[in-house]
């Protein structure tokens, strides 16, 4: 093993934290004339709703008028416009610094946390994987693993998109690790986090329960019941009742999950840039969203009974994956929740358990690179990222059904 190998973790480190240090100083002050970017991105989408709440209004959080005010107040030269629809703890978060700090400072400190968070999402991940101790090479491909966990191309995103995948990302792996140590009910704790993003927390809790993790799953509710109750304590049942306003709002929530398919790594979103009639996206989509969750559905049950650590850890990460593929919404930026499961998939390749082993190396690099593809004009139009997830499921379902066909498993009792 090339010594040179051993700073690969700490070089990924240093690039990552570049990206950081670009996005956090890039853009002028949002109050320059003409900016052409608002400095931090979609940071301001979290941001102007706490301030809202600062300001003693938590019944006008969701109020299209207040936001449009306070976005036109921090940005008056070329006030943004972001759909506000997250529960109302991720902006109550926002709230917390605001009597003491300024958005610009706030932004440069934000970029930094989701870095370090998803920069420790990506080691975390490798590392929650149960590596068999007689595969060869097994301390160079961790090297390896860590350094492009670290440097995942959808922490990456997060970074520059001003959005909190890192966090996302690093309950996640908090989780994983501490169900490879036996503690899944702690784990899942840390998966409660996830319910201040509810389309990224649906479709994992499915993936759990289809999964059987009970512990895991357990957790996550007693970790969202953590949540809620520490937001009603905070600041009562207003915030609450406002997002409950916005939620009837059904057409508006259906059009905000509908915005840039390109970017998003779901079934419903793949089908709905495939299809050019527009009239026909939005039912098509649906359709293949369902069939993603039978899809899911169908994989958890053929390959129950999986409890060889390895041979465990990919059923996990391929059913989440899965499932979060089936779910109505999920950005680039969010990719780093499937860490786990790249890296579940080159360990099953690299210990000598894969049945297609070069195709496996394709589906592996393109599930890691797909955050990227979204930013080749003619990759998003043809939804070349989103098939490359496809792809990638469909590699790591194929593996898993061999393993029954081949009597690996064992039938559920």
């Amino acid at each position: 093993m090339s010594p040179h190998l051993r700073f690969l973790p700490a070089v990924a480190v240093a690039v990552l934290l570049g990206f950081a240090s670009y996005h956090a100083f890039w853009g002028p002050d949002p109050t320059a004339a003409m900016s052409p970017k608002l400095r931090g991105l979609d940071l301001v989408s979290f941001w102007v709703p706490g301030k809202v709440l600062d300001d003693g209004h938590p019944e006008l959080m969701y109020d299209p008028k207040q936001l449009k005010a306070e976005f036109k107040a921090l940005h008056p030269s070329k006030p943004p416009g972001y759909p506000v629809g997250y529960p109302p703890p991720v902006y109550q978060l926002a709230a917390i610094p605001q009597p003491t700090l300024a958005y610009l400072p706030a932004v440069k400190a934000m970029t930094y946390l989701v870095a370090l968070a998803g920069a420790a999402a990506g080691a975390l991940s490798v590392l929650a994987v149960r590596v068999p101790d007689a595969m060869s090479r097994r301390e160079e491909w961790r090297l390896w693993a860590l350094g492009l966990g670290i440097g995942f191309p959808g922490t990456v995103s997060a970074v520059i998109s001003g959005q909190l995948g890192g966090w996302w990302s690093l309950s996640m792996a908090a989780a994983l690790t501490l169900r490879a140590r036996a503690k899944p009910f702690l784990g899942g704790l840390f998966l409660g986090l996830l319910w201040m993003k509810p389309t990224l927390a649906l479709p994992v809790a499915a993936g759990l329960l289809l999964l059987g993790e009970w512990a895991l799953l357990g957790g996550m509710i007693g970790g969202g019941a953590a949540v809620l109750a520490a937001s009603l304590a905070a600041d009562g049942l207003a915030p609450w009742q406002a997002y409950l306003a916005r939620m009837l709002d059904t057409d508006k929530i259906l059009d905000d999950f509908w915005i840039y398919r390109h970017r998003q790594f779901t079934a419903r979103s793949l089908a709905g840039t495939l299809v050019w009639v527009k009239e026909w996206r939005e039912p098509i989509g649906w359709v293949a969203g369902a069939l993603a969750a039978v899809g899911t559905a169908l994989l958890a049950w053929r390959a129950r009974g999986a409890t060889e650590p390895l041979h465990r850890d990919l059923v996990v990460g391929a059913v989440l994956a899965a499932a979060l593929f089936a779910g109505p919404h999920m950005f680039e930026y969010d990719h780093g929740l499937n860490i786990f499961a790249v890296a579940a998939g080159s360990v099953w390749i690299a210990a000598g358990r894969a049945r297609w082993p070069r195709v496996g190396m394709v589906a592996v690099a393109l599930a890691w690179e797909a955050p990227m593809l979204t930013l080749i004009p003619v990759a998003s139009k043809w939804g070349i990222a989103g098939m490359s997830i496809l792809f990638w499921l469909a590699w790591m379902g194929a593996e898993l059904l061999r393993e029954r066909r081949d009597g690996r498993l064992q039938d559920a009792a």
